[in-house]
């Protein structure tokens, strides 16, 4: 960051009327050091993308396990659901059969009080 400060220092150093002679030799040095600067910021950027791309590639991997975790307790949910829907079908089946079976117990029962009334 120190570099910053003394390239901006010395780039405000030809508006001064001190250096108005010497502007030519700080445009000369100025252009030198944007040339050298040019190659390592160009380094720089690259090993930076490097780096971004292998985070960018670990992202991508944890994504993709997350995103398969969370299909297979998804399909998981839906296999336990649908268990539920036919014990729920099932119990509503035998409720059913039940409901039946009350009703001809109930016939029964009549059918038997009317037996033992007439009887007695």
């Amino acid at each position: 960051m120190w570099i910053c400060y003394a390239f901006m220092v010395y780039g405000l150093l030809p508006a001064f009327a001190i250096f108005h002679p010497h502007q030519e030799a700080f445009l000369y040095w100025s252009n030198w050091v944007q040339l050298w600067s040019l190659p390592l910021i160009l380094v720089g950027t690259n090993i930076l993308g490097r780096e971004a791309e292998k985070r960018s590639k670990l992202d991508h991997e944890k994504l993709a396990k997350s995103y398969d975790e969370q299909q297979q307790t998804y399909n998981q949910i839906l296999t336990l659901l649908k268990k539920q829907e036919e014990m729920m079908c099932d119990m509503l089946n035998q409720d059913g059969e039940l409901k039946a079976q009350d009703m001809v117990l109930a016939e029964q029962t009549e059918m038997l009080k009317v037996v033992t009334s007439s009887a007695a």
